[in-house]
C-alpha cells in the first residue's frame, strides 16, 4: 500500500513538472543568434608541419586526413588569446612543469 502510494506521489509530481515546464506561446519565436564575422587566417609553418605530421599518422591507421579551415584556425586563435589574457595557458604551463 505504501509503495503504491509512492508511486502513484511520483506519477503526479512528474506529470505536473512536464505541464508547468511547456510553453503555452509557441507562435512568437525570437532568434537570439549573433553573426560573427570571421577574418582571413593563415597558417603558420609550424602549424602546418605539425598539421602533416598528424595526418600521416592517422593516414598510417587508415583514417582521414584532416583538412584545413581557415574560419576555424581563425576562431581558435582569438581563443587562444583569450586564455592567455585571463591566465589560463599560464596556469596550465605551470600545472605541466610541476608534475614533470
Amino acid at each position: 500500500m505504501k509503495n503504491l502510494f509512492l508511486k502513484a506521489i511520483c506519477i503526479i509530481c512528474f506529470s505536473i513538472s512536464l505541464v508547468s515546464c511547456s510553453n503555452d506561446d509557441t507562435t512568437s519565436i525570437e532568434s537570439t543568434q549573433t553573426s560573427i564575422i570571421l577574418k582571413e587566417y593563415s597558417q603558420s609553418d609550424f602549424e602546418l608541419e605539425v598539421l602533416n605530421l598528424i595526418n600521416e599518422d592517422r593516414v598510417s591507421k587508415d583514417l582521414n586526413a584532416f583538412a584545413v579551415i581557415n574560419e576555424i584556425s581563425y576562431l581558435a586563435s582569438t581563443h587562444d588569446d583569450y586564455m592567455i589574457l585571463k591566465g589560463v595557458a599560464v596556469m596550465i604551463i605551470s600545472i605541466k612543469e610541476l608534475t614533470l
